[in-house]
C-alpha cells in the first residue's frame, strides 16, 4: 500500500492520529519542540522542517524499518490502531484520513527535502514518508 496526500503546512507539524481515540493536537513543550515530536497513545505530532510550505505525505504499510539514506530526521514511535482502522492525518487546518488494519505498529516518520521543477526553477517542498510495520518490540 502507498497512499500519497499533499498538504499545505501552516504550524509547523503533521499530526497523526488514531481517529476513534485520540482528540488532537498535542501540547508541545521545550523538550518536544526539541526532539522534533509530541507523542502520546493514540496521536503524534511530527514537526515539520519549516513553518510554511508545500508537504507531501507517503503512507506505507512495510515489513521493516529501512530509513532513507537522504532523509533529513527519522523518527519512530509506537502507534495503535482501534477498530474500524482509520487513522487521521492533519496539517491543524486540514484533515484527511487513510484506512490501516487495527493493530499495534511503529510508526517511522522520515522527513526530507523534495526537488521539483516549477517553471524551470528549482523549488523545495517537504516530503514525510510514514512507513508502518507491525510494531512487535518495547519502546525504552
Amino acid at each position: 500500500m502507498c497512499e500519497i496526500y499533499n498538504f499545505d503546512i501552516f504550524y509547523h507539524q503533521l499530526i497523526i492520529f488514531d481517529e476513534s481515540t485520540a482528540p488532537v493536537p498535542n501540547d508541545w513543550g521545550e523538550q518536544h519542540v526539541a526532539q522534533g515530536f509530541a507523542w502520546r497513545p493514540g496521536t503524534v505530532s511530527f514537526a515539520t522542517l519549516g513553518d510554511l510550505g508545500d508537504l507531501r505525505v507517503e503512507v506505507h504499510i512495510a515489513d521493516d524499518l529501512d530509513v532513507l539514506p537522504d532523509s533529513v530526521r527519522a523518527i519512530v514511535v509506537p502507534f495503535a490502531v482501534s477498530p474500524p482502522g482509520r487513522v487521521g492525518l492533519s496539517d491543524t487546518v486540514n484533515e484527511l484520513t487513510t484506512r490501516v488494519s487495527p493493530a499495534e505498529y511503529a510508526l517511522l516518520c522520515e522527513i526530507g527535502y523534495l526537488m521539483r521543477r516549477l517553471s524551470g526553477a528549482a523549488s523545495r517542498s517537504f516530503s514525510v514518508g510514514i512507513h508502518s510495520p507491525r510494531y512487535s518490540g518495547q519502546t525504552s
